[in-house]
């Protein structure tokens, strides 16, 4: 029976998750990773080179790029495929979950036990739901593989062949995601639980691993750094605040480890009020010194307390904790691999009842948090449904946080779209009101106030949109729609020029330049433009350029 526990496991997750593709992409990644993304629609040998020489958003993830590039090139944008190969990887990643806990701990019950928590605890939905998390749903899978094959290779005498596939599968984590660069100290704590002696040898088949982690890892910091990505939040909290932010970001995943709820997709940065932290904060370092005293008080369960702890603190470590990459303190998405650590002490905790009295209380209790773990993923997949979903989810836990800003945003675009301007008009407003100097929101906003006949308030929108980012191509053509509206041909046909050096493929705006430069005099110029937006297959400026240039 125990044998077919584990593809149990796996389907009835396939189920919770199932719903995920009949969803879209979001305006969260899915744009940039994926949707405008240049390299995925790279040609022959060239593509492939730029696959491995590009940095996309601050991350340089060839693997990851290569899987997303595949899925374009066989079915195009299909949202459904894409949330299928990501899931896929997770539904693989729980067998692999369960084959490396049951090798290490030589127990068929605690690999069963880590797999469902792993499979459905609340904490992954992110990384399940979410089209651009194949970037942990992927490397996991490497590196997962590669743990698994390490202990093969140490169970086996120590092979050349068996280090070799270690060593090509955390390569091909490490091309999927820099933060698998805790593989080797991974390796030398499960050395350590095995009992294996620390010989020459020993450290020796670990110095390449080392090695190409710390390449990696100062790729990873410099691509960050090149591309604007880095956000040293800390810096604006004292030495003394930073202390208890530490110790803050491993207590809060602990706690909801064990209660997954409430969950957002963002948790924030905290507010502080008169240089003082919420009271919860400070309450971390005491609560993370206790919980290190209980890990490491002497205890006949302690070997196996302080290997999940330590896999998790060491995994959890380099999911970019110490340099801030944007405004979420503690993703739900860092925890993938390092909650293996922490649901390894749950799985050796209920196997080594289960030869005694508290055997099926032990499992009574296992079984109902894992329904009550399974009820709360099936809740938390349908917030990942669309843009409304989930950033009107993230307002609802975060409502007056400035940070929020973009999740107004992005409920104002799609109340716009959806034909509602006075709800999107009051998440413009509450956006600006967060943060007054994102560009992007006086742009939409400016469109509607195009729509009221409100041109005056839409110019300055505009011009406020360009003054903060003026490689804008949208605020430029919509100030221009309105200069030309107000008479100011000259001034429309400046910002269509603008608009065309950074966008010279636009056959539409050739056009709208072209009836530009007509208004304002220019008959050569408005008969080339309209000339060249013929050319570029615009048959409407066919019929104006009979009309006014013959």
């Amino acid at each position: 029976m125990r044998k077919w526990l584990p593809f149990v496991i796996i389907t009835i997750t396939a189920c919770i998750y199932s719903r995920v593709c009949s969803y879209g992409f979001l305006h969260m990644d899915d744009d940039a990773f994926i949707l405008n993304n240049p390299v995925l629609k790279g040609q022959g040998w060239d593509g492939l080179v730029q696959l491995f020489t590009n940095v996309n958003s601050g991350k340089y993830q060839p693997l990851t790029q290569l899987t997303f590039m595949l899925e374009y090139r066989l079915f195009g944008f299909d949202a459904a495929v894409f949330h299928f190969v990501t899931a896929f990887f997770h539904l693989l990643n729980i067998w692999l979950v369960f084959k490396l806990t049951e090798k290490l701990s030589g127990k068929t019950i605690a690999g069963l036990v880590v797999a469902a928590l792993f499979a459905l605890h609340p904490m992954h939905v992110e990384e399940v739901a979410w089209v651009s998390e194949l970037k942990d749903t992927l490397p996991a899978f490497f590196y997962l593989s590669a743990l698994l094959c390490y202990i093969r290779y140490s169970d086996s005498g120590f092979s050349r062949k068996n280090y070799a596939a270690v060593f090509l599968f955390f390569l091909a984590a490490l091309l999927s995601k820099s933060a698998c660069v805790s593989f080797p100290l991974v390796v030398l704590l499960i050395d350590k639980y095995k009992g294996r002696p620390m010989d020459k040898w020993a450290w020796m088949e670990k110095i390449p691993l080392a090695v190409f982690s710390l390449v990696f890892l100062m790729m990873s910091l410099q691509s960050k750094s090149n591309e604007g990505q880095v956000v040293v939040t800390h810096a604006a909290h004292s030495l003394f605040n930073r202390i208890f932010l530490f110790t803050y970001v491993p207590s809060f995943y602990i706690v909801k480890a064990i209660v997954p709820f409430p969950l957002s997709a963002m948790y924030y940065y905290p507010q502080l009020q008169n240089g003082v932290l919420p009271w919860i904060y400070y309450v971390s370092l005491p609560f993370f010194l206790f919980i290190i005293w209980l890990i490491f008080r002497p205890s006949a369960f302690r070997k196996e307390l302080a290997f999940g702890f330590l896999f998790f603190v060491v995994t959890i470590a380099f999911m970019d904790q110490v340099i801030q990459i944007g405004p979420s303190l503690t993703p739900e998405r860092y925890t993938y691999i390092p909650y293996i650590g922490l649901f390894y002490i749950i799985g050796q905790f209920i196997a080594g009842l289960w030869h005694t009295k508290r055997k099926n209380s032990a499992t009574g209790v296992f079984v109902c948090a894992l329904a009550l773990f399974a009820v709360i993923t099936w809740q938390r997949v349908a917030v990942w449904e669309n843009d409304d979903t989930i950033f009107g989810d993230v307002i609802v836990h975060n409502p007056h946080v400035p940070d929020a800003y973009y999740p107004y945003y992005i409920l104002g675009t799609g109340k716009q779209r959806d034909g509602n301007p006075e709800g999107a008009m009051d998440d413009y407003n509450e956006s600006i009101d967060l943060y007054p100097d994102f560009a992007d929101v006086y742009d939409k906003r400016g469109e509607l106030y195009i729509k009221a006949n409100d041109m005056k308030s839409a110019l300055e929108d505009f011009n406020h949109a360009i003054n903060l980012n003026s490689e804008m191509p949208a605020a430029y053509n919509n100030r221009a729609s309105v200069r030309a509206n107000s008479g100011d041909f000259k001034g429309a046909v400046d910002d269509y020029n603008v608009f065309l050096k950074m966008k010279p493929d636009n056959k539409r705006i050739y056009a709208d330049r072209g009836m530009a430069r007509l208004m304002s005099g220019d008959t050569t110029g408005a008969c080339a433009d309209l000339k060249t937006s013929l050319d570029m297959g615009n048959q409407a400026a066919g019929q104006l350029l009979q009309q006014y240039c013959h």
